[in-house]
């Protein structure tokens, strides 16, 4: 069984159906809020993702527990952002694992998968393989229409690490809380690049109404821009 034991440091999840249609570099977004790169072969692709590196937009802020994950599936590498909460135990969206092309999410680690942590960060670039899923909320279609829908993955990594991992805060978002958001944009094939954007938590908006108190499950944060291919990208207080 699989028990969270941290606090302190607020720890959610980036909305993936918010996401805009942004596109970057040789890469587009995927019909499930995602986004990939094409590659000649599946052996190309693999190869790809051992190579892959993660730079920060500003070093002097360039977390050591947030990665870019990689999803290997076919020809196409799928990208997301992911966050250590344990030494072998990581958090992202349930959707980046949902492969267009019928791929089951369980087949997925072992097939290349895996985290890549920025080079600038306080460990250096670091690449580990995901083990197996922990737990996955199931995501249907109509069910992100209402903004209810919850989206959250956890994954065991194949090996433990020795780099900073984070603590999740149940305490919920207080409306006009100040947040920090970290997460890794896709930025061209081959490259990831890891921001780090303040942000304010709003309730009651005109987007997702029933956002009215510190523990609703989905919450509107303002000044904080999202993108195809940054979901699972984590949020935290000042503590």
């Amino acid at each position: 069984m699989f028990k969270l034991f941290f606090k302190s440091v607020c720890l959610v999840l980036s909305v993936g159906f918010l996401s805009a249609c942004a596109e970057s570099k040789s890469g587009k977004p995927t019909k499930n809020g995602g986004f990939g790169y094409e590659y000649g072969s599946e052996n190309e692709a693999l190869a790809q993702s051992k190579e892959w590196t993660v730079k920060c937009r500003d070093n002097s802020q360039c977390p050591d527990s947030v990665a870019q994950l990689l999803v290997v599936a076919g020809r196409r590498v799928g990208v997301c952002t992911a966050t250590l909460i344990a030494p072998d135990v990581a958090v992202t969206n349930s959707h980046c694992f949902d492969m267009e092309d019928g791929t089951p999410p369980a087949n997925i680690c072992g097939k290349g998968a895996g985290l890549v942590f920025a080079s600038a960060s306080p460990s250096g670039r670091e690449f580990v393989e995901c083990e197996s899923i922990i737990v996955k909320s199931k995501i249907a279609n109509e069910a992100a229409k209402d903004f209810s829908n919850p989206d959250y993955m956890v994954l065991k990594l194949k090996r433990s690490l020795t780099r900073e991992f984070e603590a999740i805060d149940k305490q919920g978002l207080e409306d006009g809380l100040r947040i920090i958001a970290k997460k890794v944009n896709p930025f061209r094939s081959g490259v990831g690049l890891l921001v780090v954007d303040e942000c304010e938590i709003m309730h009651e908006t005109f987007l997702t109404p029933g956002a009215n108190n510190k523990l609703s499950p989905v919450h509107t944060m303002a000044n904080c821009p999202v993108m195809a291919g940054n979901s699972g990208s984590s949020i935290f207080d000042q503590s």
